[in-house]
Order: C-alpha cells, then sequence, then structure tokens
C-alpha cells in the first residue's frame, strides 16, 4: 500500500511540473525610422520651444528607439535678427537670407517610448 501510495506521488509531482511551462515575456521594442523621429522634432518644436527658430533638422540613428537630431537654432534674442533682407542688384525685388552671427547647431538625444511618448534633450560633451 505504502508503496502504490508513493508511485501514485510521484507520478502526479511528475504530471505537474511537466504541465507547467515556463513563462518567458518578451519586451518588444518598436522600430522607429528617421521620417518619424522628424516628426516628433516638429512636434518639440513647434510646443515646447514654440519661441525658437530652428532650420535643417537631420537624424541619425542609434538604436531601435534613440536618434541624435541636429538642428540648425537662431540664438538671437526674440528671434529679430535671425534673418535679414537684402536688395537684388538695386532692384525692387527683396531677398531674405540668415544672419550667420546668430545661427547654431545644435545637437539633441530623441528617445521615443510607447504610446507617443518621447524625451528630447540637448546633448552636451560631444
Amino acid at each position: 500500500m505504502k508503496r502504490t501510495v508513493f508511485i501514485v506521488i510521484c507520478l502526479f509531482i511528475t504530471l505537474s511540473s511537466f504541465g507547467q511551462k515556463n513563462k518567458t515575456t518578451k519586451k518588444i521594442t518598436k522600430s522607429y525610422t528617421v521620417e518619424q523621429a522628424l516628426e516628433y522634432v516638429e512636434d518639440y518644436f513647434s510646443f515646447y520651444e514654440a519661441d525658437t527658430a530652428y532650420e535643417n533638422p537631420e537624424a541619425r540613428k542609434i538604436s531601435n528607439n534613440v536618434f541624435h537630431i541636429r538642428v540648425d537654432v537662431c540664438t538671437c534674442i526674440g528671434g529679430s535678427g535671425c534673418y535679414e533682407k537684402k536688395r537684388i542688384d538695386n532692384s525692387f525685388f527683396e531677398t531674405t537670407e540668415k544672419n550667420s552671427f546668430c545661427w547654431h547647431s545644435k545637437l539633441y538625444i530623441l528617445t521615443i517610448g510607447s504610446g507617443g511618448k518621447y524625451s528630447m534633450r540637448e546633448k552636451f560633451n560631444y
């Protein structure tokens, strides 16, 4: 009797441990494109830095959701000196050109999270 109970218990333990599967969770990270990163840059400058004039954003992909962003930013106070008008050969036509004194390149790190959340911070010491 003790022997049959022992065998039944061993079978029960074997079957219960065999029935349990190792549950593994995979963290899925979405891969973003450079074009999508530039859309986030546009959103950042239109909302968080609305008073900052910027041009020529470029993105380099570092990983699936991290990008280095290079942007030309106008650092003149109030943005009034960012552009200067020049006449073309004493005519009535004018062109608008960048004031090279006010424009500087800045490097940012863009990290895109889940659900459309993102963070963009300036990178120093590069």
